[in-house]
């Protein structure tokens, strides 16, 4: 599983990335060698772009790969995500510590950790109630 974190000089990324205390704003996961899939409050929630899109987007990029048990019930997972809305809770997640793994809608971390265990309800790390750009990147 390839993630790329990235952020941008936009309002809504310097904003973002100060409330979650992170070098990024935004994390997708890339599907093939052209197509990624991500959450985004302006496009509603979660799509599938091309991945072009996301180097022309964005100046600061870090790519993760990371090795999964099972790489294609991740992307079954993630594909299956299309469509969904996008976690407007999230904010007053970060507040009351609104559980990521509810797969309702989903902001871009959300998703990147639930994807990574193929939606199966597990967490990184016991008690973390909230997901990040900076906090998913630290822990693959």
């Amino acid at each position: 599983m390839k993630v790329i974190y990235c952020a941008n000089n936009s309002i809504g990324s310097w904003l973002i990335r100060l409330f979650t205390w992170s070098r990024f704003s935004h994390t997708v996961y890339v599907e093939d060698d052209t197509h990624v899939i991500d959450s985004t409050l302006q496009h509603g929630g979660v799509r599938r772009r091309l991945l072009a899109d996301i180097y022309s987007q964005y100046p600061t990029i870090a790519e993760v790969t990371i090795d999964l048990p099972d790489e294609q019930a991740a992307l079954e997972f993630a594909r299956a995500q299309i469509g969904k809305p996008y976690d407007q809770t999230a904010i007053l997640g970060f507040v009351f510590h609104r559980n990521w793994a509810e797969d309702d809608s989903w902001f871009c971390s959300e998703l990147i950790e639930a994807v990574a265990v193929a939606g199966k309800r597990l967490r990184f790390r016991d008690g973390l109630y909230r997901i990040s750009p900076e906090l998913s990147y630290t822990v693959i």
